[in-house]
């Protein structure tokens, strides 16, 4: 199984159409799941964000294969300016009823970058302490030297989730359960002392293909720091991974990634430990966040 993410730059009133327009499974071949959701950007102040800034489409398919049919889609069409993902994941936290073969071991990802989605189906009788500690870790997710994009997601009335890119997973343990910043760690402890969702997940994935544009880049092929990006393919727009370069900010391209030559990823796998909760990341139970 893989995952793909779908970004699409919208206002509000066409964002809504976007929210309307979710595949079915069962009228998609390949298809396992998929949602969408209203786009929001990270906060940098108390209160959340009222800015609606775009759609995002969450799917899980049988293979590359599956995903492919679908980019021919008509579906699919209303996606295809945005920016996309294709995702093997690799550690999961949790439990979604809907994704019930996420992996249940970790696969290390060494230095590559990393895409992490959290789902949670909010306590409304914890949603206002849930935005207060949300918040805070959305303020300190965007001045993370590893953090690369992020965004807010939510599907009225109270599913939640976000959607973010770091430089690595070893940089993201330290936002994640570190103590620095601090304010993920919080909210943790805080979710821990009484809980905030009925039921959430937390996914780490290796994105190994990509195309277009997020905010008017694609994060993936311009990591911050002076290192050259870590090896990304790109998904050239006729639905399978091509070869790609960037400048890594040094002026050198960095390494061209392929897909091995069947479009597929590895075998992955993830721990199943559940002691995390975050609007970003989580800690998978052994003191390392996702």
């Amino acid at each position: 199984m893989i995952l793909s993410a779908h970004l699409a730059q919208a206002g509000a009133r066409q964002a809504l159409g976007y929210l309307r327009s979710r595949p079915a499974p069962k009228a998609i071949d390949g298809l396992r799941y998929a949602e969408t959701f209203l786009m929001s950007p990270f906060r940098t102040g108390i209160l959340p964000s009222r800015d609606v800034t775009g759609a995002a489409l969450i799917a899980a398919w049988d293979d590359d294969d599956a995903l492919d049919r679908f980019l021919d889609h008509p579906l699919a069409k209303r996606w295809e300016h945005g920016w996309r993902a294709r995702l093997e994941p690799v550690r999961t936290v949790g439990a979604w009823p809907s994704l019930p073969d996420l992996p249940r071991q970790e696969r290390p990802t060494d230095d590559e970058p990393v895409a992490v989605l959290t789902i949670a189906r909010v306590r409304l009788a914890r949603a206002g302490a849930f935005a207060m500690a949300a918040g805070e870790a959305e303020r300190d997710a965007l001045v993370h030297p590893a953090f690369l994009a992020g965004t807010s997601l939510i599907r009225p009335p109270n599913l939640v989730a976000t959607f973010s890119l770091w430089r690595n997973a070893r940089e993201m343990r330290t936002y994640a359960a570190g103590s620095y910043p601090g304010a993920h760690t919080r909210a943790m402890q805080a979710h821990e002392e009484r809980v905030f969702h009925h039921e959430t997940v937390f996914v780490r994935f290796r994105p190994y293909a990509a195309a277009g544009q997020w905010n008017g880049r694609n994060p993936l092929l311009m990591r911050k720091g002076n290192r050259p990006p870590s090896p990304v393919a790109s998904d050239g727009g006729d639905g399978g991974p091509s070869p790609v370069a960037s400048d890594g900010g040094d002026g050198q391209p960095s390494p061209v990634a392929t897909d091995g030559g069947d479009g597929r990823p590895s075998p992955v796998a993830s721990d199943g430990g559940d002691r995390g909760l975050s609007p970003v990341a989580s800690d998978g139970g052994d003191g390392e966040g996702q």
